[in-house]
This record gives structure tokens, C-alpha cells and sequence, in this order.
């Protein structure tokens, strides 16, 4: 940065673009939030958020929630199976989510949580240390979710956070 005389003025010079002025605060890494469970509409919100971060620094968190309401009711053997395929479908979607991060070379981590979507995706965005979070989900194509109600529409009514909806 230099100095430019106009009119017989000096000024400072503009800083040059891409370039912070003087007092600026250094931008902070993105930290996005990304609901995810392997649905098109998750795929779709996954990828928009990786390609938003590509070669921009920032990480994806990635949230697979996980709930079922009756598993309390179940007897012991019923239970297991049911544990175990519920492991295996989070194993599912976590390799699904590490390819599309990886795919465009976005770091990632990812979190399989035993609670409802909304609650599990703002939790996990209260726990941020690393700066404000935004909170990612797709929006469903399933009129009987919308009618039912969304976990985009929950997140819009009660998140304290940021929430962009990919549709």
C-alpha cells in the first residue's frame, strides 16, 4: 500500500484486492455444520458446502442423527440387531460424506448422534470453539415431511444460528 495524490491531495491508497487495509481483521476460517443421511437432498447440501470451501480454508462438521423413538420398548436380542444395524448405517453414511469432502479436498470430521436432527445439529454448532458455525441441511422434496414438519423448518424456528437451506 502506498500513497496516491489526487487533486494535490494525499491519500492513502487503496489496499490492493485480496488485500486487508490497515485495521482490518484477518478473516476466520468457515466452520460449517452439515446435517447429513445420505439422502439426495443431504448429497446436495454436503457438496454445496464442500465447494464453498474448496481452496478457501474453513472445515466441514458432519451430523448423521440418529434416533428411534421406541428402542426403549424393545426386549435385549431385538435390541442388539437393531444397535447393530444402526451402527452399520452410520458407517454407511460416514463413508458416503468422506467421499464427497474428499472429493474436493475439504477437511471434514463426522459425529454420529442419537437424537433428533435439529437438536443434534444445534448442539453440535453450540459447541464450537472455532468461531460461529452455519448450520447446512437440504431442503426434502417429501410432502408428507413438510406437512409433518421439516428439520429445516425446526432449525429456522429455533436454532440461534445461522441456517442456509439447499434446495
Amino acid at each position: 500500500m502506498g500513497l496516491l495524490t489526487v487533486g494535490g491531495r494525499r491519500r492513502e491508497a487503496a489496499p490492493a484486492p485480496g488485500r486487508p487495509g490497515p485495521g482490518a481483521v484477518a478473516p476466520q476460517p468457515v466452520r460449517l455444520i452439515v446435517g447429513f443421511d445420505d439422502s439426495e437432498s443431504a448429497r446436495r447440501a454436503l457438496a454445496w458446502g464442500v465447494n464453498l470451501l474448496r481452496g478457501g480454508g474453513g472445515a466441514v462438521h458432519v451430523i448423521y442423527a440418529d434416533r428411534v423413538i421406541l428402542a426403549s420398548d424393545l426386549p435385549g436380542f431385538a435390541r442388539a440387531g437393531m444397535d447393530e444395524a444402526r451402527d452399520e448405517k452410520a458407517a454407511q453414511v460416514a463413508a458416503s460424506a468422506a467421499q464427497i469432502a474428499a472429493a474436493a479436498g475439504v477437511p471434514h470430521t463426522f459425529e454420529c448422534r442419537r437424537e433428533s436432527p435439529a437438536k443434534a445439529l444445534v448442539v453440535a454448532a453450540d459447541a464450537e470453539v472455532a468461531g460461529p458455525p452455519v448450520i447446512v441441511v437440504g431442503r426434502s422434496r417429501d410432502g408428507a415431511r413438510r406437512a409433518i414438519g421439516s428439520v429445516p423448518g425446526r432449525l429456522l424456528r429455533r436454532s440461534p444460528h445461522p441456517v442456509l437451506i439447499i434446495s
